[in-house]
């Protein structure tokens, strides 16, 4: 049994690789001469017409929409500057999954009441001499296509360089998360899940799902939590602190941290093999729900 939860877990990492670094996905750049502010799409996004006031833009393709605008940063009642704290409670809504400031932003997310996901991260945009101008980009998509619109979202609010010269941000390296209001950043609530069942067969015994950042037991939402994900690695237990049972280098899968570990497993698109053949027994593949 533990040897074939070696597999599951390969199984796992391995999706999460291909889905979070689509391919085939190039992307574009607009400029905000107003506001002075630059925001990445993906090129397979159509443009809606421009607003005449020129404060922003919006795009739509393959279920997901986005929406980026500069507005002025000031209290809805007073009229006076908002601090980030305030700007994080004025924009948070009861909708959220997870909300939290790192840097200059405000990152939340959770899921509308049209079923979509949503992500938005609100900056204070360092182009305002005095932090007058606030830069806005929401991603929405359906919660069905997360499997595949997800990293594209991510990649869109948290992902790429955000401004130019002495300005420039890459937001992948912000992981620093504080608590808004007390709610969770567990953003695994709005990712999709997944089901892993043994061998090659579609309808195989389903022995895990995968649900967001969790691995739990069965096909159960409420499953008992065995394993969870951390970018390339999987830990035991839901702590991001358990022990490193694996990690990916390419398609191989290797044994712990180590990038020069044992190679137990590698991806053969949805399936997991034995070993780093390409012949390797088949141990396990993956169904979305």
């Amino acid at each position: 049994m533990r040897y074939l939860l070696d597999a599951v877990l390969a199984v796992v990492l391995a999706l999460l690789m291909v889905c979070c670094h689509p391919k085939d996905v190039q992307y574009a750049r607009y400029h905000n001469a107003r506001f002075g502010f630059e925001v990445e799409y993906p090129s397979f996004m159509l443009m809606e017409p421009a607003p005449e006031n020129g404060d922003g833009f919006s795009c739509h393709g393959r279920g997901l929409e986005l929406l980026a605008y500069g507005c002025q940063n000031l209290n809805s009642e007073t009229g006076a500057l908002l601090t980030l704290p305030e700007v994080a409670v004025q924009y948070a809504l009861p909708t959220d999954k997870f909300g939290y400031t790192d840097g200059d932003a405000f990152f939340h997310g959770g899921i509308d009441e049209t079923g979509n996901v949503y992500l938005e991260r609100i900056r204070m945009n360092p182009n305002s001499d005095d932090g007058n101008i606030l830069e806005i980009v929401l991603v929405t998509y359906p919660k069905r296509k997360s499997g595949k619109l997800k990293p594209i979202a991510e990649r869109v609010i948290y992902g790429g360089t955000l401004y130019m010269g002495d300005m420039e941000t890459d937001a992948e390296t912000k992981v620093t998360k504080t608590s808004i209001n007390n709610q969770t950043t567990n953003i695994q609530n709005i990712m999709g899940r997944f089901f892993i069942r043994k061998g090659q067969s579609s309808t195989g015994t389903i022995l895990y799902n995968v649900d967001g950042n969790w691995i739990r037991e069965g096909q159960s939402s409420v499953g008992r939590i065995v394993y969870n994900i951390d970018g390339n690695r999987i830990r035991e237990g839901q702590s991001s602190v358990g022990r490193i049972v694996y990690n990916i280098d390419g398609n191989w899968i290797r044994e712990g941290q180590s990038s020069v570990g044992t190679i137990r497993y590698n991806i053969d698109g949805n399936w997991i093999r034995e070993g780093q053949s390409s012949v390797g027994q088949i141990l396990c593949n993956i169904s979305e729900y």
